[in-house]
């Protein structure tokens, strides 16, 4: 009976963290399941929490806590803090017993952590703050365990008010949820605001499939000794730390996906694996271009609809792979249901994605929401120009992907230029590469129309010739370099031609 007992007292606590950096989020799961609680779920987008909550209890789930960032209210160009507390009321007034661990990006004195106190959440994590800093992860565990006190954080309720805010007597705004369910199994959420003076109507329409169990499972950082190549193409495939690249053109045509060919090829070559992703909101063509029709597997399953439909991906359905490189395509005639994808399933898709380096083309959609959130989250940001550039600047499309671009990288994010397509043209060259707001990351050869039309005729990549792959090599090393970890490009290789051997590839250099 003791022995009962005790095993009874150790159930683990059923947590939930909401955190938009699913790289941090796996992090944090990994800490606290190790001290003994269960993560049942992880949320990347604020509207997303409630629903998840709502649908795991009418599963019989015991929700016990939630680890939440503020972070979590942040897009790239606002922040919904407002937002933010608003939804904590909503939970706070429905679930009172779940427990709340907030982590803020927030300095002291500003009007969210007063919201939070005034909720009754005390458990508040400061960046910068020495008195409410993060020692350990067991300062979290314990949070949860045994809840600060109110004397603790009441000097949070102390506000700078030269930061914009709502009337603060007014506090968080009530927020009336509903959820219902459809025969898909799909979830709909209607918001109403409600403030105490006068009466403001929001509605949000949100439906996605139920949260998977497990979202990411982030690769440890090995690295296998490759072997003294014998011949050409038999390079083993090596694993390195996983990198997540975001690649697109500043405008249509520009190129983004033959310079994300161009790096899987090489990778491929050198024996790194790599993936190509085909983002599911942009117009198809990796499929025609890797000539599907002859090319994809039998019974080929696109894992965008696998996403879509059932929250994860097949670890069963078969690869289309060529090399080292897998493809991931969406179905030439576009995802169906395509205004329902959203950002967490694209954090899920890249997360479930296991190659070492993954290159998602966007084309030039960066303006859809579920695309330019995710910016703030992978590991490098490229965007495509190519000597056209003096032409299609003045696109009013061009100018608003243009300011993200450097807003992004204002932010400290790896963003890079690629000048793509580059000719002879005299004093004209140096005139369209110095116009570049910052130095183009890699300049790349227009290729001769010629090889890529033979290629074609072929059913096969112009980017698996020889000489055009080390042509392109030349171009991208700088980016590449980025790619591949410097302990691995320390690494002796019997090069495969003169070029190799010259040390094309700068980071196969010993």
């Amino acid at each position: 009976m003791e022995g009962q007992e005790d095993s009874n007292s150790i159930q683990p606590k059923n947590i939930i963290i909401a955190i938009p950096s699913a790289k941090f989020a796996e992090g944090m799961k990994a800490h606290l399941q190790l001290a003994g609680f269960k993560v049942v779920d992880i949320v990347v987008v604020l509207e997303h929490l409630i629903e998840s909550i709502v649908n795991l209890t009418e599963k019989g789930m015991d929700i016990y806590g939630v680890l939440i960032s503020s972070d979590l209210s942040k897009k790239i160009k606002d922040k919904r803090h407002e937002d933010l507390a608003d939804h904590l009321l909503a939970i706070r007034d429905r679930f009172s017993n779940i427990q709340f661990v907030f982590l803020s990006s927030e300095s002291e004195g500003h009007p969210l952590l007063a919201e939070m106190v005034q909720l009754g959440i005390y458990n508040i994590f400061i960046k910068s703050s020495k008195s409410s800093s993060i020692e350990n992860i067991s300062d979290l565990t314990n949070a949860f365990l045994k809840s600060k006190l109110f004397s603790e954080v009441s000097h949070l309720r102390i506000v700078d008010e030269s930061i914009p805010w709502r009337r603060m007597e007014k506090g968080p705004k009530d927020l009336k949820i509903t959820i219902t369910k459809d025969s898909n199994q799909s979830t709909e959420v209607r918001e109403k605001i409600i403030e105490r003076d006068n009466i403001v109507e929001k509605e949000i329409i949100v439906e996605r499939e139920v949260v998977v169990e497990k979202i990411v499972e982030v690769p440890k950082e090995v690295i296998r000794v490759v072997k003294e190549v014998v011949e050409v193409e038999t390079f083993r495939e090596v694993s390195i730390p996983k990198k997540i690249i975001l690649i697109g053109s500043l405008y249509p045509g520009a190129g983004s996906s033959f310079v994300a060919l161009a790096l899987a090829r090489i990778l491929s070559h050198i024996g790194i694996s790599n993936a190509v992703v085909e983002h599911p909101v942009v117009i198809p063509s990796l499929h025609t271009v890797l000539y599907g029709e002859k090319n994809a597997p039998e019974n080929y399953s696109y894992i965008s609809e696998e996403i879509l439909n059932v929250g994860r991906a097949n670890r069963k359905s078969v690869e289309w792979k060529d090399g080292t490189t897998v493809w991931y395509p969406i179905r030439p005639t576009g995802l169906l249901e395509e205004s329902k994808w959203s950002k967490d399933m694209t954090f899920k898709m890249l997360y479930d994605i296991k190659e070492s380096v993954v290159l998602m083309d966007v084309s030039h959609e960066w303006m859809k929401n579920s695309i330019d959130e995710t910016c703030l989250e992978v590991d490098e940001i490229v965007f495509v120009v190519d000597s056209l550039l003096s032409q299609k600047y003045r696109r009013p499309d061009t100018s608003e992907i243009s300011k993200l671009m450097l807003e992004l990288k204002a932010t400290g994010k790896s963003v890079h230029i690629i000048a793509n397509r580059d000719v002879p043209l005299a004093r004209k060259r140096k005139l369209w590469l110095g116009s570049l707001p910052f130095s183009p990351e890699g300049v790349v050869p227009d290729i001769n129309y010629q090889n890529i039309v033979e290629s074609a005729w072929e059913g096969e990549l112009v980017f698996d010739q020889a000489e055009i792959r080390e042509e392109l090599a030349d171009g991208l090393s700088q980016l590449i370099d980025r790619l591949v970890p410097a302990n691995f490009s320390k690494k002796k290789y019997k090069s495969i031609s003169q070029k190799l051997r010259n040390g094309i590839f700068s980071f196969m250099k010993s």
